[in-house]
């Protein structure tokens, strides 16, 4: 396989290659709007109706396959619907309540499509009747080196329909030892909408767990939320030298928070105040390696490298404020093909601020984080900002340390119904860290496709994308299929990581296949073929992408490397509107 071929995340290519021997959805009357209303009736009762996604011929072979791993595959039960749901049995019905019952039901990542819609029941009466259909749950996915499988990873996103995510993971150690490890999220839990998170990961070289439980403030009809999280890691880290083998220095890093807000006022501008506890500790290693095939090759440590990073350990406690003016808008095909999804349209600002209460530099600093989203715009056209940042501001040196920055600019467009065309600008900042971490072109979400082995690194990041695909006939009711083309164009700035460089400006262009099973899912397939149209010495002529991914949550999928880099508390886990 040429150098230029990467697999990441394939999400049941297998599947989607039997799609032709999947059996159709049972169709369903679509709701008028007469059929949504509430009015301010009182429910007289709520009646789920959960249907499958639909596994026949050779597809069916996946739910043998399930059941022997103990992954069942059983439609949504209704106590996990209920979960999501503001309408009660006994209250009266407002259209309010329904829409946002509506709305949150889409969100769920094993939900293809929900409506909710009323039905008389007599004189100021009416029932409740719920509509779900599920994703295909199956989670597959397959890293390759060379020819040969690197790491292997195979799930359930609604093990016996109860909204319980089950991934298991396996890794080739080669010179080092073998990887395995384990991520559960559990939607609805407890019958409330919460979101139980945990996650354990023996690397070849290092590991790590995490732990979740949260109530976001996914709704201006709720009171509270909350979000309490830890997290403890050992790893090495990458980094990237213009010239040479890539060095990895060791890094363990543990980070945790807990903290709730509640709501302030009603009506279409409503605000929300709390606080929260956070917490983080890291130790970098001082002797920078080569991980090669045969093991760990010590080198010697560079000016760029020596004592850089200096243990750093704090605990603060902050508070949070932010104001929220949104109503959403359902779309449909922006970041799906045929899937709907919801679309913010207003502003909402989230902040956290706190001093250091205990820190290992004895030094008294300020934390800050900020979170801004805007939208603008309808069903055939709809413009977007999203900006999170955070930084720490030392009183003594008057120097911002810890600096992250990521933002996206986005516009969609629908010309006609069966064509997208999709403009977005994605900006990321690093600055200061107290770990070794770079930004590049190689990260899947954030980076340049077509340039996987790129060896130039910075501490901003400018990507400019451009994109058009569109649907194609359909070749069986069971599916939808779309044909893209896109052009990409980045660049960094060497900032103050370390080996950092500037460059030009990079620019690649390609050509995509993409699918989604059943027919209107959210989670889409693609296949993508990139060329580098200025490749760099040594690198690749083109690059392969297989990729499975839901991105209709919150139009915005932050870059995996700027992720890794934030302190670990956000005013984005209390503030979301969707679950995740």
């Amino acid at each position: 396989m040429p150098s230029g071929v990467r697999v990441c995340n394939t999400g049941l290519l297998l599947g989607v290659m039997a799609l032709a021997a999947i059996a159709p959805a049972a169709a369903q009357r679509a709701p008028t709007d007469r059929d949504r209303r509430c009015d301010g009736d009182t429910v007289t009762a709520i009646e789920i109706h959960s249907s499958p996604a639909g596994l026949q011929g050779i597809a069916a072979s996946w739910r043998g396959l399930a059941d022997v791993a103990g992954l069942h595959f059983t439609v949504t039960q209704p106590r996990v619907v209920m979960a999501y749901l503001l309408l009660v049995v006994g209250r009266r019905c407002t259209e309010r309540d329904r829409s946002e019952s509506e709305r949150l039901l889409r969100l769920q990542p094993y939900l293809a499509s929900a409506t909710v819609r009323t039905v008389p029941d007599g004189p100021g009466r009416v029932r409740v009747d719920v509509r779900t259909e599920d994703e295909l749950p199956v989670l597959a996915g397959i890293r390759m080196r060379g020819l040969a499988p690197e790491r292997l990873t195979i799930g359930s996103e609604n093990v016996s329909g109860t909204g319980l995510t089950i991934a298991l993971s396996a890794e080739r150690g080669l010179a080092y030892r073998s990887g395995f490890g384990v991520r559960a999220v559990q939607y609805g839990a407890f019958g409330r909408p919460y979101t139980l998170a945990v996650s354990a990961q023996r690397y070849p070289l290092g590991g790590g767990w995490s732990l979740e439980f949260a109530h976001p403030f996914l709704t201006d009809l709720e009171w509270n939320a909350f979000h309490t999280g830890a997290q403890a890691m050992r790893a090495y880290y990458p980094v990237i030298r213009p010239a040479g083998e890539d060095l990895a220095l060791s890094v363990r890093r543990s980070t945790y928070d807990i903290g709730a807000v509640t709501r302030i006022g009603s009506g279409r501008i409503v605000g929300v105040v709390g606080a929260a506890l956070i917490g983080e500790d890291v130790h970098t290693g001082a002797g920078p390696v080569i991980i090669s095939d045969s093991g760990l090759v010590t080198v010697p440590v560079d000016t760029a490298l020596g004592g850089r990073f200096p243990a750093f350990r704090v605990t603060r406690i902050t508070a949070i404020g932010g104001l929220r003016a949104l109503r959403f808008v359902t779309v449909r095909g922006f970041d799906a093909l045929t899937a709907t999804q919801d679309v913010g349209r207003g502003v909402q600002f989230a902040a956290m601020a706190g001093p250091s209460m205990f820190s290992s530099t004895l030094n008294s600093d300020i934390f800050l984080s900020a979170d801004v989203y805007a939208g603008l715009g309808g069903r055939h056209s709809f413009a977007t900002v999203r900006f999170n940042g955070e930084g720490r501001s030392d009183r003594a040196s008057h120097r911002w340390d810890g600096v992250v920055g990521n933002g996206r600019l986005a516009w969609y467009a629908k010309p006609v119904d069966l064509t997208t065309q999709v403009v977005s600008l994605d900006l990321s900042a690093i600055q200061h860290l107290a770990f070794p971490l770079q930004l590049t072109f190689r990260d899947h979400d954030g980076g340049l496709p077509g340039y996987p082995n790129a060896t130039f690194a910075g501490g901003r990041r400018a990507v400019l994308r451009v994109e058009e695909r569109r649907l194609l006939r359909p070749l069986t009711p069971r599916a939808d299929f779309a044909v893209g083309a896109f052009v990409d164009a980045g660049k960094l700035w060497a900032g103050d990581v370390p080996y950092g460089v500037t460059t030009g400006v990079h620019t690649a262009v390609g050509v995509s296949l993409l699918s989604a099973f059943p027919a209107g899912g959210k989670r889409t397939y693609r296949l993508d073929l990139a060329v580098p149209l200025n490749r760099p010495p040594g690198g690749a002529r083109w690059e392969l992408r297989f990729s499975s991914a839901d991105r209709s949550q919150l139009l915005w999928q932050e870059p995996a490397d700027v992720a890794r880099a934030r302190a670990g508390a956000a005013p984005s886990n209390l503030l979301s509107w969707s679950p995740r």
